[in-house]
Parts: C-alpha cells; structure tokens; sequence
C-alpha cells in the first residue's frame, strides 16, 4: 500500500499523540494523590533552557546564597521590552543601601539607543551560587555566582560568563547584598 506525504506525516503525528499518552498515562495511577502544589513562585522552575532564573537550590543552603541568587536573577539578564530602570529597581532592593547607590544607573537614552532600538535581550543561564572561601561569620558571608550570559539582538547573538563574588550581610533578619569583593 502506497501512502501519499500527507498520509505518512499523519501517520508520523498519530505515532508522536500515541507515544505522548503512553507516557502521560504510564505515569498516572489511578487514586494515586497528586503531588502537592508550589506555594511560592519562588520554588517553581521555568520550562524554558535559556531561562535567566537560576535553579532554586536545596532547603539546607545558606540563606545569603539564595539572597544572591534572587538579587543575580534581576541583575544579570535584562529585556528590551522591560521599561528603563526595572532591572536596577528590582536589583537595588535586595541589596544594602550602599551597594544600591554604587550600582552603575543605565542613562535613560543609552537604554532606548542600545537596547530598546536593538531589540536586546540578556538571559543567563548554566548558573553557579555558592559560598566562596572568603571571610565568614554569623552576620556576613562571601558569595559567588557565575552565569553564562546570552545577548540577542537584531544583529546577531553572543555568549560570555558573567560573574559576581559579593559580600552578603545580614540586616534586621534580611540577607542583603553588599560590596563587591575581589576574588570571592
């Protein structure tokens, strides 16, 4: 029997919907509980492989790492459809009042002439957060993060590692992010 292209892509996409339900249907048992549903957004993970959310790590991780992470996940990626400021805005809030005022203030018209007109898009993603050997006590810390930053524009696209180590003190019960430090 001879099929026709339609008839053998037919074919090819009932083969893909019967496969994608046997393996919906392999992993569902009936009266079986659903797994509980994420309470936070903090703990969901995005679909997406380029995403420039860093993996949501472990309950026993320190909490001045995932203070670092939230604040690297505002401040290393950036959106041309984002308004001017929103990246800084939300990076400022996580950090000390003096690492806040020494973050460098994108011009409003360098924003609009570099990124919004180039239709730039930053995402990071292959992230590392983690505790560097630098000096530590109960109320302050050093911490690492490294991230693989991806650049689109309507010229084209280009990868480096982005990287961070900051001082992380503890303020009023709060983790902030404070100065850079130099090698961690």
């Amino acid at each position: 029997m001879r099929r026709g292209p339609g008839g053998v892509m037919r074919l090819i996409g009932l083969c893909g919907v019967a496969c994608f339900a046997g393996v919906l249907l392999a992993g569902c048992s009936v009266g079986a509980p659903n797994p509980p549903a994420p309470t936070s957004t903090a703990v969901m993970q995005p679909a997406s492989p380029t995403s420039s959310r860093a993996p949501v790590g472990t309950a026993d991780e320190h909490p001045a790492v995932v203070a670092v992470r939230a604040w690297a996940q505002a401040w290393c990626p950036w959106d041309w459809r984002q308004p001017w400021g929103n990246r800084e805005h939300i990076a400022r809030g996580l950090m000390t009042s003096a690492a806040a005022a020494a973050l460098p203030v994108t011009d409003p018209e360098v924003w609009r002439q570099q990124v919004v007109d180039r239709h730039e898009l930053a995402s990071c993603a292959a992230w590392t957060v983690q505790l560097s050997a630098g000096p530590r006590d109960s109320s302050a810390v050093h911490v690492s993060v490294t991230a693989t930053r991806t650049v689109q524009s309507d010229t084209g696209a280009s990868s480096a590692t982005w990287r961070e180590d900051r001082r992380v003190v503890l303020t009023g019960g709060t983790w902030l992010v404070d100065a850079a430090v130099v090698g961690g």
